[in-house]
């Protein structure tokens, strides 16, 4: 039978002063405690409220607001502009930077173990949107930290609401159903994503797989896991049906789509995405099940390129996102669409003339001896500053048989180039890998992780440089490289800025340095000037369309970096360099329009 509410109110009220005086104040430091399957308890000050049964009488000190989870319609956690306690206790001041932002105590503890001890820009804008389980967008620069941004709230929510999601389902849910589906571009993020998971989930009752599983894994070590990560291809192959997709999101709370602007753009991710947002159009009009509460899902978008709506109509992955979910909200950074504010960028031109043109041997050619130069003399200053210490490289390639050819002829010099430099080879290994498309899947991911791994200071100084098309060019977290190299200049503004910002990540120093031949000197002007701060007609779009792509006008804090954001740059099919030829192809002689054309 039901209570009244009068008794409801009792209830309640004596349940709060029996946890109070049992448990202390540090039962009540999380944003949201759930009471029991019906009331939920929220930090909010000194007066309490409970939408079914009004006015609640609480103890004089900070408790919160009940309500009933009618439809599963909490309040929502309140991480910021807290009020002062009254009597609070010595670990209440003492919380940390992130623990302040309503982080999960543990998972700042496994953080401090990391070495992060303090929340970047992006994090302190996007913690509390995402607490609070808005569909938001998060916008920042490479490096800055865009993935705990998004992890950190989505796990504490996880962590906080474990009791409202059963273990073993009874009906109509896939066994890999997870609470929380990450989606990413590649395998390789995938895997980085993992490893992620597993440094600030450690010691915790989180489990996380990828989708589908691999073989090696006994499927009942991970049914109905935590966190899933998986590519939309993956999730297409496995999940062909709008049931099976259905099913696969039963205990599904909230949905991340990283490198947003690539997924979006991609068919096969943008009609899973839709297929998602009809699901959770549809769960709020359903009624609260008996045996899991029924509520819409939370979309989180996260990229570090994604340009501005210029039209109505527009067709860009914003505009698609916007359309789709009216009520997203968007947090970003001053420094997006920029280089890291560390990085330092060259810019080396092949030949001198415009009108000078190269055969495709000659062109590789060029630069693969430009290349080995460039080595020889960063070895050198190595030898010549008594600094022997391990180094890695990234070297970017448009095509396959552009990077074999470039591995090739590295391979073939390494010993010449090691001996030219001074260094001998018992001081310093060398080191060479490729990675492309073609390259079979488990040997792609070890070499990449390879490369992702923080240098072993204690072995024998390794130089590592590994050559590779665009596959790694995006979200990946290398440690340690010092140098990008673009053997050949990025096709479009949101692969130059993906590719150099694999340096220079986290307030560290790099450098990216840019081959730049005849058919793209135009091109790679707009970018050197960009870089230099240069901010005419043709790049001052980001200045328009400033508060569309950070959500707002206020700056928490000036990075330095004086360079022009490459906004302007960025068209409807993500190249600028077509963009440009069409505007420019009066002033070229029919020759160079041919050469043009043709690597178009």
């Amino acid at each position: 039978m039901a209570k009244s509410s009068h008794q409801q109110r009792l209830f309640i009220s004596d349940l709060l002063h029996i946890m109070l005086s049992r448990m202390g104040r540090g039962a009540f430091r999380q944003s949201e405690i759930h009471v029991c399957r019906l009331f939920s308890v929220q930090i909010r000050g000194n007066a309490a409220y409970c939408r079914a049964v009004g006015s609640i009488p609480l103890p004089n000190r900070r408790i919160a607001a009940i309500s009933t989870a009618s439809g599963y319609e909490s309040l929502l956690p309140l991480v910021t502009n807290a009020t002062t306690v009254t009597g609070a206790s010595k670990e209440d001041v003492h919380l940390g930077p992130f623990e302040r932002l309503g982080i999960s105590p543990e998972l700042a503890a496994n953080l401090a173990r990391e070495g992060i001890s303090n929340p970047t820009q992006i994090q302190i804008k996007a913690v509390g949107p995402i607490l609070a389980q808005k569909n938001v967008i998060v916008t920042a620069e490479t490096g800055s930290g865009k993935t705990l941004a998004y992890l950190l709230p989505l796990l504490t929510h996880l962590l906080q609401h474990a009791d409202l999601s059963p273990s073993r389902p009874k009906s109509g849910c896939a066994p890999f159903s997870p609470r929380l589906l990450l989606l990413v571009p590649t395998r390789e993020l995938c895997v980085q994503m993992l490893r992620v998971l597993q440094s600030i989930t450690k010691g915790l009752n989180v489990t996380a797989t990828l989708l589908p599983p691999p073989p090696s894994v006994p499927l009942t070590q991970i049914r109905y896991p935590d966190v899933a990560v998986s590519t939309p291809a993956a999730i297409a192959r496995q999940f062909s049906s709008p049931r099976s997709i259905k099913e696969l999101l039963y205990r599904t709370d909230a949905i991340v789509v990283d490198e947003a602007d690539w997924t979006v753009a991609d068919p096969t991710g943008w009609k899973f995405i839709a297929q998602m947002a009809s699901i959770s159009r549809k769960r709020e009009t359903l009624e609260t099940s008996s045996v899991t509460p029924i509520r819409k899902l939370q979309f989180i978008f996260a990229a570090a390129t994604l340009p501005p709506i210029r039209a109505a109509k527009a067709k860009t992955p914003r505009a698609l996102i916007q359309r789709t979910f009216q009520d997203v909200i968007t947090v970003g950074t001053t420094a997006l669409h920029m280089p890291p504010a560390g990085l330092k960028e060259r810019f080396i031109r092949l030949v001198d003339a415009d009108d000078q043109t190269l055969s495709d041997d000659q062109e590789t050619q060029t630069k693969c001896n430009a290349l080995m130069a460039i080595l020889v003399d960063a070895m050198r200053k190595k030898a010549e500053a008594n600094v022997v210490t391990s180094d890695k490289w990234l070297v970017f390639c448009n095509s396959t048989k552009r990077a074999e050819q470039v591995f090739a002829a590295l391979s073939a010099t390494q010993d010449a180039i090691i001996a030219e430099s001074g260094l001998g080879v018992p001081s310093m290994a060398f080191e060479v890998n490729l990675v492309h498309g073609d390259v079979h899947r488990d040997e792609r991911g070890t070499t990449v992780l390879n490369h992702v791994v923080k240098n072993n200071h204690n072995a024998q100084p390794v130089f590592k440089i590994l050559v590779s098309t665009d596959l790694v060019a995006r979200g990946l977290d290398f440690v340690d490289v010092s140098t990008v190299v673009q053997l050949d200049f990025a096709r479009d503004a949101a692969t130059y800025l993906h590719r150099i910002g694999r340096t220079a990540r986290a307030g560290k120093a790099g450098q990216a340095i840019s081959f730049v031949s005849p058919s793209d000197y135009r091109l790679s002007d707009f970018v050197e000037r960009a870089s230099k701060g240069v901010a005419d007609s043709k790049l001052q779009t980001h200045a328009q369309f400033r508060t569309a792509l950070l959500g707002d006008a206020e700056v928490l804090r000036e990075d330095d970096n004086d360079r022009t954001p490459l906004t302007a740059l960025f068209s409807r099919n993500r190249s600028f360099r077509n963009k440009l030829r069409k505007k420019q192809m009066t002033r070229h002689d029919s020759l160079q329009s041919k050469i043009e054309a043709g690597q178009a």
